[in-house]
Order: structure tokens, then sequence, then C-alpha cells
């Protein structure tokens, strides 16, 4: 009986450890202590700065093995003043961390609700899985907003991100600092009241996050980029 009831610890044991591994082996691209913060700057093709968002870590909680953490971001219009406000969720789960596509919402968009109005969110969040390679292809992302009347779309929006692509490792500096980063390629499909289709590049640091995007149209001409320009870890 004594042997039956060790066994039995031994093994819940094992399964609490286990899950703690399991909520634990992400190769995470944020930073992850409560209170931290990072901001994202974006430029048009001539430098000029066209808004920023300051992000902040609120929060970090754990169950059943998935680590998610609560993400406010206030956006900045070219002006520097404050356009609106979100929250959002990174998270870590099964060896993945992803991250919640309202993240790239543009300011405008993200504080056109007020009123009756609802922005309605939905769809997969960009996936990074850990020990990503050089050569590796990403799961595709896709994220559908909706700006919503009643029950009556007033406006929507979707992007696709597919055809990412690990290109390697290189380092990527800002006014932010100097970081190790993975180069991700993609292309992006976007239909709202007009259709289009653009290629990225972006650069990817492991506990920082995006450090560096861009965006080129279909002839590969630069149209704007972000980049990482106040950590706080």
């Amino acid at each position: 009986m004594k042997n039956y009831s060790f066994l039995i610890v031994f093994v819940l044991s094992q399964l609490s450890f286990l899950q703690t591994l399991k909520a634990q082996d992400c190769d995470v691209y944020m930073p992850q202590r409560e209170g931290a913060k990072f901001e994202i700057s974006s430029y048009n093709e001539k430098g000029k700065k066209t808004g920023r968002v300051l992000y902040e870590v609120l929060s970090e909680d754990e169950e059943n093995g998935t680590r998610e953490w609560d993400i406010k971001a206030i956006f900045f219009n070219a002006k520097d003043k404050e356009s609106g406000s979100n929250r959002f969720q990174f998270k870590c789960k099964s060896g993945v961390f992803y991250i919640d596509l309202k993240n790239m919402v543009p300011a405008e968009q993200s504080a056109m609700a007020n009123g009756d109005m609802q922005v309605v969110f939905e769809g997969e969040d960009m996936a990074f899985p850990s020990g990503i390679k050089s050569g590796q292809t990403l799961p595709d992302a896709r994220m559908k907003m909706k700006l919503m009347s009643g029950s009556t779309a007033i406006m929507s929006m979707e992007v696709l991100m597919k055809d990412r692509k690990v290109e390697g490792m290189e380092k990527m500096t800002t006014s932010a600092g100097t970081f190790d980063c993975y180069k991700i390629t993609a292309t992006s499909e976007v239909n709202s009241l007009f259709n289009y289709t653009s290629k990225s590049t972006g650069w990817y640091s492991k506990d920082v996050g995006m450090v560096r995007s861009e965006s080129y149209d279909k002839q590969g001409k630069l149209k704007s980029y972000s980049e990482l320009t106040l950590f706080e870890k």
C-alpha cells in the first residue's frame, strides 16, 4: 500500500514537472517581466515619422501549461498625440510562441470604436515555433477586423501573412540598441476598402520582439518601415 501511495505521488509530481517544462519551452519574442516597456516607431519611405506605439507588459499568467502575457498598447499619431489604446495577449503553448495580431492594427483603426461602435477581431495569431532555423517556413497568420454598429458591419479589413520564411540570423541596430535577430520574410495580402499585396522583412530577437520591419511594394520598393525605439527590459 505504501508503495502504491508513493507511486501516485511520484506520478503526480512528474506530471506537474512536465507541465512546467511544457509551459517554459518557448522561445519568447518579447520582454517577459511585468512592467517592462518597449516602443515601436513607424516611418514612411522618406524616413518621416508617422506614429509610434508604446507597449507595457501588465501581467503574466500560467494555466494548464500555457503562459500568457497581457499587454497594453498606447498609440500616438504623426503629431505625437495619443490616438487610442488597446489590450492584447502574447502566449506560449506547446513549444510555440504566439503574437496576437491585434498588435498590428494601425492606431487610427484601433481608436475608431466609440459610442455604439465596436471593433471585433478574429483570426489566427502569428506563430514562432521554438528553435527556428534558417530556411524554415513558418505558419501563415490571419487577422480580420470588423467595425460594427450593432449587428451591422460598417467596415472590415482582413490581413493574411503567408510565405513566412526564416532567412537567417543578422545583427540589427536601432536607437534602442543592437540585437541578434532572426530575419524573416513574408507576403502580406490586405483586403479592405481596396486590396493590395506587399512584401515584408522583419527582424525578431528572443526576449525582445520585433526590432525592425520593412514593407515593400510589388516592385520591391521600400514603402514604410518600423523599428524598436525604446526597450526597458
